[in-house]
């Protein structure tokens, strides 16, 4: 609980630093890891950039300020030591205040690279994305209860991508909610789209296909007849102990897609894969071809080639043809 009440503060110290904001200057932004396109949206919704986004001179300041960015960036101590922010711990607990520019850079660079992804990957941001980002990381080290916020979490991500991916080509028809109406795309404000996912069924492409949310499986794709054609589920967690159980959950997921239709095809997407679930998965493929596709979430977030190849795959699914030079 300790680590929580030290999450809670992190924003109330950043607003501190946010009221001197013009003080900082990012003409250098792309050099430190912030895509156009997530520097657009920040500042489009009047986010200030500190807020989001670190900066050399915010770390050189107080390197205890690393907390925040790696918990928006979620990314864990372990994972930011491996990628190269040497001292961390000794940074962020205070007891090294002495960070050069080459050691600031690196860290932005790693921090903003991911957290650019996560923004790429929605259609809209706001404060509560940050808040969230959060949470979420002081989830995946408090453990216990925060395990099924992750989760939720992470489902919303790949659903924001999905929409956001097939948006791009004009693939959306409609939505439809679940009180069971159905409304033209247009006509929903992306805000309202985003806040309020969890109202909405799926929705429609022009040619009558379907991507659906629901539980089991988290997303299911059904041909214009209504047949079940792929099932995909969405584990988002990354600790290692949990795993087991997270594969259990989507192979019950699979199972029972595959008795609505025994050729559906399978998708897992997820964020930690451990060589006993390899196994297991694998044993899974060789009795009954369980697990027919698996896509790692991690990669989904940090790059835009996989998330458009992923969108390609499930357009090809759905007998869609993707727009030529769009």
């Amino acid at each position: 609980m300790d680590r929580l009440l030290g999450f809670m503060g992190f924003s109330a110290h950043i607003a501190e630093l946010v009221s001197v904001a013009d003080a900082f200057q990012w003409e250098h932004k792309i050099e430190w890891g912030i895509s156009d396109s997530a520097w657009h949206q920040v500042t489009f919704t009047g986010i200030p950039p500190l807020k989001v986004f670190a900066h050399p001179m915010a770390l050189i300041q107080n390197p205890r300020r690393l907390a925040y960015y790696r918990n928006v960036a979620a990314i864990s101590q372990k994972g930011a030591k491996v990628l190269g922010v040497r001292n961390l711990e000794r940074y962020e607990s205070g007891t090294n205040l002495d960070m050069s520019e080459q050691q600031a850079t690196l860290a932005c660079r790693l921090f903003n690279q991911h957290i650019s992804s996560v923004i790429d990957s929605t259609i809209s941001f706001s404060d509560r994305d940050i808040d969230a980002m959060l949470l979420s990381s002081a989830g995946a080290q408090i453990d216990g209860a925060w395990r099924n916020a992750i989760g939720k979490e992470a489902e919303a991500l790949v659903k924001r991508l999905i929409i956001t991916e097939f948006s791009k080509h004009s693939m959306i028809r409609a939505f439809e909610t679940r009180q069971g109406r159905t409304i033209p795309f247009h006509d929903i404000e992306e805000s309202e789209l985003v806040i309020h996912l969890d109202d909405y069924r799926g929705f429609i492409l022009p040619n009558g296909t379907a991507v659906l949310f629901s539980s089991e499986p988290d997303l299911s794709l059904r041909l214009a007849d209504g047949k079940l054609d792929t099932a995909i589920e969405v584990k988002g967690g990354k600790d290692t102990a949990g795993a087991i159980e997270r594969f259990s959950a989507a192979q019950k997921s699979f199972l029972k897609a595959q008795e609505e239709n025994p050729f559906v095809h399978t998708v897992l997407v997820a964020s930690c894969i451990t060589p006993e679930v390899e196994r297991r998965i694998a044993d899974a493929q060789r009795l009954n071809r369980l697990f027919h596709e698996i896509v790692n979430l991690s990669e989904l977030l940090a790059s835009e080639e996989s998330r458009s190849q992923f969108a390609q795959s499930l357009l090809r699914r759905l007998d869609v043809v993707m727009p030529i030079g769009r």
